[in-house]
């Protein structure tokens, strides 16, 4: 099975103090810790420890690195470590390889082993491809498989596995788009109401404070905004948000496919709130990420947003949230973003 999907590094820490590598060589090597953040067919993300060697003047050099992942790979969750390599003369990439650590996978990716490829675009946009296969770990059927069998009927039945998954994730009644304040989400919820099979309606956290007194900007609305661009609640906003939620819960019951464009702010605890609102009814999660000097960028020239509320927001409200997808809108237009995730929703159609 083939997976694919961009990321972003989202943190770089050398080694403090350096590690002692012996001899002196004319490429210092160093090691540091990386975080990034995964996207696409590939949602989640990793830490790398990542062991380089490069010439200062040229950049020219190699790296050899232990990833630890955590996500999902076409639905399926899990963990594993994969090890991958190159050298550079500046500004290329040769000697590749990329291996998924056998024996490492946990969950739903139990079993995983394969390779795969990373790619860097000239806009310096990076890709990763994972060509993999799944043993005898625990398959996304929930179906348990003999240790004895072969390996051919192991992915066989992994297979009709992902095949029935991406069939239920085809027509989701709901698609609920979690990201910061001026990440994108808007944008891309009507662009995907332009694209998706049906019509599909759209709500969202700004639809429900524009109902509120004064917008929300009163102090009766039960909402109020700190200097920092914080957001607080009242037990009253709370309890009208839980009858929000179960009024768009029967529009899904009555037939209708809704995406609702949200801000967790309280991160997993509001994902498992929203969960227990739409009981019994079919969502696809989808992180929308977007870099917070970028958002703040677009916070200052819409101004109608507390100064601050972007950038606050903007790794916040993923914190605990496990998605099915996840698109970063930074370099990334709307139509772009929702073609993706209309992709992703009709793969089985």
């Amino acid at each position: 099975m083939h997976a694919s999907g961009t990321f972003t590094v989202k943190g770089f820490t050398p080694l403090e103090p350096p590690l002692s590598t012996g001899p002196e060589t004319a490429t210092a090597v160093s090691v540091a810790k990386l975080e990034k953040h995964f996207a696409g067919e590939i949602c989640g993300h990793s830490t790398t420890v990542f062991t380089y060697a490069l010439a200062p003047a040229s950049d020219s050099g190699g790296y050899v690195a232990m990833e630890s992942f955590e996500g999902s790979l076409h639905g399926r969750s899990g963990t594993f470590n994969f090890t991958h390599s190159a050298t550079t003369a500046g500004a290329d990439r040769n000697d590749e390889s990329l291996t998924i650590i056998p024996s490492s996978g946990t969950g739903e990716l139990a079993g995983i082993s394969g390779g795969g490829a990373i790619r860097v675009d000239s806009d310096g946009i990076h890709h990763l491809r994972l060509d993999y296969r799944l043993g005898s770990g625990p398959q996304q059927s929930g179906e348990a498989r003999q240790s004895g069998e072969a390996q051919q009927s192991g992915e066989q039945h992994a297979q009709r596995a992902t095949d029935a998954a991406d069939a239920e994730r085809a027509l989701p009644q709901v698609i609920v788009l979690n990201g910061g304040s001026s990440s994108g989400k808007s944008s891309v919820a009507r662009a995907l109401q332009e694209i998706l099979p049906g019509i599909w309606l759209t709500f969202g956290v700004d639809t429900f404070i524009d109902a509120l007194p004064g917008r929300g900007d009163s102090p009766r609305s039960g909402i109020s905004y700190g200097a920092d661009g914080s957001v607080s609640v009242t037990a009253e906003y709370r309890r009208l948000e839980t009858a929000w939620y179960s009024a768009m819960r029967t529009l899904v019951q009555a037939g209708a496919h809704i995406i609702l464009d949200e801000v967790l702010l309280s991160g997993g605890a509001g994902q498992r709130h929203l969960l227990s609102a739409f009981e019994g009814s079919s969502l696809l999660w989808v992180g929308v990420r977007c870099d917070p000097d970028v958002a703040a960028d677009r916070e200052a020239s819409r101004g109608d947003r507390v100064p601050g509320m972007a950038r606050l927001q903007a790794s916040r409200v993923h914190d605990g949230v496990r998605y099915d997808i996840e698109v970063d809108t930074t370099t990334r237009s709307p139509g772009a973003c929702a073609q993706l995730l209309a992709d992703f929703v009709t793969a089985a159609g």
